[in-house]
Parts: C-alpha cells; sequence; structure tokens
C-alpha cells in the first residue's frame, strides 16, 4: 500500500482465480486505487471500472439472527437424507477462517497499538490470544504457522477499511484523532468477543488446554 494523495492510497493486493470462465486458475495480483471517505467507509477504483464504496457493518451485523424460522422444503430434506452418511468438511474450514480472522484483527490493532502515542493497551488482548493458542493446538492448529497465513491472506473489506482508518492516526489531529482511537477501541472489544466465542466453541472438556503450548505476541 503507497500513499498518492489525501486519504488515497494505491494497493496491490492478491487474490485468488479459480479459473471460472476460461481463465488460468492460480494466485494473482491486481492494483487499484483506495479512497478513505470516513472512518467505516472507503471507495475502490481498478482501471477502468467504475468505482465502488465499502461500509464496514456494525460490530452485532453478524450475530444478528432473523425472527422468521421458514420450514424446510421436501428437496431440501431430502438432500439432508442423502448427505447424512457424508463427512461434513465445512466445521474445520469455518474454524479456519476464524482463526485467520481473529490474527488478522490483531495485526490491525499492532498498528493501532504502534501509531496511537501510547493511547492503545493490547496487555488484555495478548493474554486472551495466548488463550486462544492453547485452544487452536487442542484442535490440531499451529498458531505459529496460522499467525503466519494470516499475514498473507487477503483481508476482507471490512479490515482493509480499518487498515487504512488507523494508518491515519499520525496525520490526525482533533476530534479526528478521537474519532480513530475510538476505532481502535472498539476493535479491541469485538477482538476480545471473537476471542471468547471462539475459545469456548474450541475448548475441550477435560481440561487438556493447560497442557498446550503458547507463542508470544
Amino acid at each position: 500500500m503507497r500513499k498518492i494523495g489525501e486519504n488515497e492510497f494505491q494497493v496491490l493486493d492478491s487474490y485468488y482465480d479459480d479459473g471460472e470462465g476460461g481463465g488460468r486458475a492460480g494466485l494473482k495480483r491486481r492494483s487499484y486505487k483506495l479512497r478513505l471517505l470516513a472512518p467505516d467507509k472507503i471507495e475502490l477504483k481498478q482501471g477502468n471500472y467504475p468505482s465502488s464504496q465499502f461500509v464496514r457493518c456494525p460490530s452485532d451485523f453478524r450475530a444478528a439472527k432473523s425472527d422468521v424460522t421458514v420450514p424446510p422444503s421436501n428437496e431440501a430434506v431430502q438432500k439432508k437424507s442423502s448427505n447424512a452418511s457424508k463427512p461434513n468438511l465445512a466445521p474445520d474450514s469455518k474454524i479456519k477462517e476464524t482463526i485467520l480472522f481473529i490474527y488478522q484483527q490483531y495485526l490491525v490493532l499492532k498498528i493501532c497499538e504502534a501509531k496511537g502515542d501510547g493511547l492503545i493497551n493490547l496487555n488484555a488482548t495478548r493474554e486472551n490470544l495466548k488463550k486462544f493458542d492453547k485452544s487452536i493446538r487442542a484442535k490440531g492448529y499451529d498458531p505459529e504457522a496460522m499467525f503466519a497465513q494470516a499475514k498473507e491472506v487477503p483481508f476482507n473489506e471490512g479490515l482493509k477499511i480499518l487498515l487504512v482508518s488507523v494508518s491515519m492516526l499520525p496525520m490526525s489531529q482533533g476530534a479526528e484523532k478521537a474519532q480513530l482511537l475510538s476505532v481502535c477501541q472498539r476493535l479491541i472489544q469485538n477482538e476480545a468477543q471473537s476471542i471468547n466465542l471462539a475459545t469456548n466453541t474450541l475448548e475441550p472438556q477435560d481440561g487438556s488446554l493447560e497442557k498446550a503450548g503458547e507463542k508470544d505476541f
């Protein structure tokens, strides 16, 4: 990421092309311009394509549930029955996705800490992450390897917005700086909630977590 103007950046991003449509599958790179419109809103412009704007969803958006219950169709019931004997690989994929997201949130928080003039304290976050490390190690995941992978995997749009926002801390003043620091504090809370939820989900019942190793943050 390279700053090219006021609140404007040139971004070189990587993504995986699945080859659909006749293209060659594999990891590819793309370049686009990113403009920070607000702490929670960005605009992306790639080549001659029209620009697109993205807004970060509220922290409780993913936790929201619909009150409407839709009964399953006969086709859905039959499909569920036919797949009952097949192994379900989705949970492992979801666990990995959650692990990477938590580590990527922490990477953004480290920028908050580095650019926050000593106003952002991550001591509690690091202690929570050590417990999280034990949880995922007990499930067969290597925290060191997953943390390294989190640095390479492209961030989702919400984290990209946060990354650009907190990068502006050294150049911000007054109300703008206070707003960005508030964004960092909310992210600390989101990280704690994410870690607690994931740890409670992964924690075994035999107390074996205490025997697992941990890494330093």
